[in-house]
């Protein structure tokens, strides 16, 4: 069994791509208030590193309304308080299952305006929420592998929406830990974690008349290196690294 010091050269020597993992690169759940629940899940198909650079988050909810129906403008209050940032579109409307634009959005009273058709109609509205939701970045060995995993980022989301993430990016910070804590094996995922009274959702499929409408802004962009090829020993390696790390 190699030594971490010898896995880890044999890491830098292997070529590798500068890339950034997306939403659209992982498989994703809506959450659920109040439990810990997975929002994201991406399958590790050859080995990779978190870079130690700014990553960029921005979860959404989704709440679903229906006009009256004759025309009118109509207020309609959220059920979490609304955030506006710099970050991404505050506020994303559909109405049928197509894009539109509320009359007005109201921060400090939670709540927003939208003139609707002569027909009742779904709308489905994904804003950004103050409330604050405890937010994990893990990397997880498969179940064959004795389902181990690390947390490698952590953060609420009170700190992640309310800066400017343009300007003061949050970022994943290795400087204290192992030397292979960067690292994920094949086969291993990497997984995104959300617990808190606001359940996030990247569409409204968790909804009672969904309309495929998407979350056009939540946002994810996680700074990664992938190599080109296996490496044998790497998943041995990181797990022991994981359970003891004064070993190797």
């Amino acid at each position: 069994m190699p030594t971490t010091k010898e896995v880890r050269k044999a890491l830098e020597d292997m070529p590798a791509k500068e890339q950034r993992l997306k939403r659209q690169n992982f498989a994703l759940s809506t959450g659920v208030s109040g439990a810990r629940k997975k929002i994201a899940s991406y399958h590790v198909e050859t080995p990779l590193a978190f870079r130690e650079e700014s990553v960029r988050l921005v979860f959404t909810t989704v709440e679903q309304f229906q006009t009256p129906g004759d025309g009118s403008q109509t207020t309609y209050d959220l059920a979490h308080d609304a955030l506006p940032t710099n970050n991404t579109t505050d506020f994303v409307l559909y109405e049928g299952g197509s894009r539109v634009e509320a009359d007005t959005v109201d921060y400090a009273g939670n709540s927003f305006t939208y003139t609707g058709p002569g027909s009742q109609e779904y709308l489905h509205a994904y804003y950004v929420p103050r409330d604050p939701v405890e937010v994990e970045i893990v990397k997880t060995a498969p179940k064959s592998q004795g389902r181990v995993e690390e947390t490698v980022f952590d953060a609420t989301t009170s700190m992640l929406h309310e800066r400017n993430q343009h300007k003061e990016p949050p970022e994943i910070d290795f400087s204290a830990g192992n030397p292979l804590d960067p690292m994920v094996p094949r086969k291993w995922t990497i997984d995104i974690y959300a617990e808190g009274s606001v359940p996030f959702a990247w569409d409204d499929s968790g909804e009672a008349n969904g309309q495929n409408t998407v979350a056009t802004n939540a946002v994810v962009s996680i700074p990664i290196n992938r190599a080109t090829q296996d490496l044998p020993d790497l998943s041995q390696a990181v797990k022991t690294d994981i359970i003891a790390p004064k070993q190797g």
